[in-house]
């Protein structure tokens, strides 16, 4: 699975772009549904910024998507456990 497969496999799993914003916004940074939209269409990736709180969500989602399927460059496969 490539990071842009991964990614839009989250992004179904956690109700769309803007749940998916949700999840991945702070109160110091906020992620808007653009934001994740560039993701998908312009980088092509999420930033590894998001990468543990993506999985995390979609975990609790019943449908995981691993960090090191999203971010292969900053995650080593078996990284984050559930």
């Amino acid at each position: 699975m490539t990071p842009l497969q991964a990614l839009e496999k989250a992004v179904v799993a956690l109700g769309g772009q803007t749940a998916t914003a949700k999840v991945c916004s702070t109160a110091d940074a906020p992620v808007r549904q653009q934001h994740v939209f560039n993701w998908l269409n312009r980088d092509k990736k999420l930033p590894a910024l998001h990468a543990v709180r993506v999985h995390k969500a979609t975990c609790k989602a019943g449908d995981p998507v691993y960090a090191w399927e999203l971010c292969p460059e900053a995650f080593s496969e078996g990284d984050i456990a559930a």
